[in-house]
């Protein structure tokens, strides 16, 4: 089991790996919480103890843009019900 540390560094890994290959694509990825919060972690600088600076919804889009090594938050729960 990996502790969120260890989620973040694989999830930038693959995000390094995806940018390297074409500076300009954009992509999505559906996910579990547990990636969600590690990149939410990494783009807001939340150590993770105690409350996170944002609430999140687990049942909306939670955007988020990896550049220059960095995660940043785009927006945060976007509604997706029609």
């Amino acid at each position: 089991m990996e502790n969120p540390r260890e989620v973040s560094a694989r999830v930038t890994t693959w995000a390094d790996l995806i940018s390297s290959q074409d500076s300009d694509q954009q992509f999505g990825c559906i996910c579990h919480k547990g990636i969600i919060r590690a990149i939410y972690a990494a783009a807001s600088g939340w150590d993770m103890l105690g409350k996170p600076p944002h609430k999140l919804d687990f049942n909306a889009i939670q955007g988020f843009r990896y550049t220059n090594g960095e995660w940043q938050i785009l927006e945060l729960n976007i509604n997706i019900s029609s």
